[in-house]
C-alpha cells in the first residue's frame, strides 16, 4: 500500500472562533467560493446527548471569510444544531438537531435576507443529518427510522415528505442537482430516492451484507452520477463502498466494496474527480482505537485500488476533498480532552500543513472553488484557513 507522505508543516489557523464557550461544533460547512462558512453549536454528554437535563441557547452561526460574524439564529434546547449544510452559493441554510430528550428538528432559512424558509419541523429523536442541493431548492433530514425530503419552489419550502427505513436513519445526502436522494441506517442498508417536480419517491434499497455493522455516511460525487457509504464495527470490520446511481436505480447493490477488516470502523468518505475521470476516487478514514489513516482509491476495472494512505496521529473522523481531488483535507482526534488535529494534503497524498486543536475534532470542509479550509473542534471553535 503506497505511503502518503506524513512530513506535515505546521500551520496556524487564518483565524479562529468561539461561537459559543462550552459548546463544541459538530458539524459545519463553507460555499463553494469559501466567502460563507456556517457552524452549529452542540452540547454532548458521551454516552448521552443530554447533561443533566440542562437548557441553554445553541445556535446557527454565519461568518464571512475574514471571520466576521454575518448571521445568528439561536434557539432553546437541551443538546443544540447537531448538523448544518449550506447551498453552494452560501445563501441557503439549513440546520438540524435536537431540543429535548426525545424531540428534534431540522429547518431552512436564508442568509442574505434573515427569512425562515421552512419552518422548524419536529422529530422523534435527533436528526442526525441534513443537505441541500447546490441550489439550495432540495432538502433531505434525517431522524430515527425517518428521511424527510422537501423542495422549494417560490421562495419557500413545501411540507416535507416522509419516508421510513425500518432502522435508524443515520445519514441523508443530496446530489449537487438535487435529483437524488441518498440514505444509509443503522443496519447498514442503503437507500435511494428520485426527486423530481411531482415529488420524492423510493428509487431502491440495498442490504449491505456486513454482519452487526453500523453504516455511518453517504456522500455523492461532484457529477452526482455516483454515490459512496461509510460502515463501522461489526464481526467482519468495517467498510465503505461505491455506487452508481443509474446502475442502483435499476439493480440496487455496490459497484464495489472495500471492506478494512476486523478492528477497524470507516466514519466518512469522501469523493472526487480527477480530470477526465468517469469513475470517482474514494477517500475513507479507516479508524482504530490508537490512531488510524485516511485512504485514496480509485477504481481499476470494477475493484477498488488504493492509491496512497495517510497515517493520522489520532483516530481520523472526517475526511473532506475539493472536486477534482488535489486537496484532501482530514480532521482527527479521540478520545474526549485529548488535542486533535486538522491536516491539508495534496492529491498525491503528500502534507501540506497540520494544524493541532485543544480538543477532539470532527468535521472538515473544503470550498470547492478556491480551496479554503474549515474545521470544527469539540474545543468550542471554528478554525479557517486560507488557500
Amino acid at each position: 500500500m503506497p505511503p502518503g507522505s506524513t512530513k506535515c508543516a505546521p500551520r496556524e489557523p487564518t483565524w479562529t472562533r468561539m461561537p459559543a464557550p462550552r459548546l463544541l461544533i459538530n458539524s459545519l460547512d463553507i460555499s463553494r467560493d469559501g466567502s460563507r462558512i456556517l457552524a452549529g453549536t452542540y452540547r454532548r454528554a458521551y454516552g448521552a446527548d443530554l447533561v443533566d437535563g440542562l437548557r441553554t441557547r445553541f445556535g446557527v452561526y454565519c461568518y464571512d471569510a475574514a471571520g466576521k460574524l454575518l448571521r445568528a439564529r439561536v434557539i432553546d434546547g437541551s443538546a443544540g444544531v447537531y448538523w448544518v449544510a449550506l447551498s453552494a452559493d452560501g445563501r441557503y441554510a439549513a440546520s438540524g438537531g435536537l431540543v429535548t430528550e426525545t424531540t428534534g428538528f431540522f429547518d431552512v432559512f436564508d442568509l442574505e435576507t434573515g427569512a425562515t424558509l421552512l419552518p422548524q419541523v419536529t422529530t422523534a429523536g435527533r436528526v442526525n443529518r441534513v443537505d441541500l442541493s447546490d441550489d439550495g431548492a432540495v432538502l433531505a433530514a434525517c431522524a430515527a427510522d425517518t428521511v424527510y425530503v422537501a423542495r422549494q419552489t417560490a421562495g419557500a419550502f413545501a411540507a416535507p415528505q416522509t419516508f421510513a427505513l425500518g432502522s435508524e436513519a443515520v445519514s441523508v445526502a443530496v446530489s449537487p442537482d438535487g435529483t437524488w436522494v441518498a440514505a444509509v441506517s443503522y443496519d447498514s442498508t442503503v437507500h435511494l430516492f428520485g426527486v423530481s417536480a411531482a415529488g420524492a419517491m423510493a428509487a431502491g434499497s440495498f442490504a449491505y451484507p456486513l454482519q452487526n455493522a453500523s453504516g455511518h455516511s453517504v456522500q455523492f460525487s461532484p457529477d452526482g452520477a455516483w454515490f459512496a457509504t461509510a460502515h463501522g464495527g461489526g464481526n467482519h470490520g468495517g467498510s465503505f463502498c461505491l455506487f452508481n446511481v443509474a446502475q442502483f436505480a435499476t439493480a440496487p447493490g455496490s459497484y464495489w466494496d472495500a471492506p478494512v477488516g476486523v478492528g477497524g470502523s470507516v466514519y466518512s468518505v469522501a469523493l472526487a474527480l480527477s480530470e477526465g475521470a468517469l469513475v470517482p476516487d474514494v477517500a475513507a478514514t479507516i479508524n482504530a482505537s490508537d490512531g488510524g489513516s485516511v485512504v485514496r482509491v480509485r477504481t481499476s476495472g470494477a475493484s477498488p485500488a488504493t492509491v496512497w494512505s495517510f497515517a493520522t496521529a489520532r483516530p481520523p473522523n472526517c475526511v473532506a476533498m475539493n472536486p477534482s481531488g488535489s486537496l484532501v483535507a482530514i480532521a482527527d482526534g479521540y478520545p474526549e480532552n485529548t488535542p486533535g488535529n486538522f491536516y491539508l494534503l495534496d492529491g498525491s497524498g503528500t502534507c501540506r500543513w497540520t494544524c493541532p486543536s485543544g480538543n477532539m475534532n470532527w468535521p472538515i470542509a473544503v470550498a470547492a472553488g478556491t480551496g479554503a479550509v474549515v474545521g470544527g473542534s469539540d474545543d468550542a471553535n471554528v478554525y479557517f484557513f486560507t488557500p
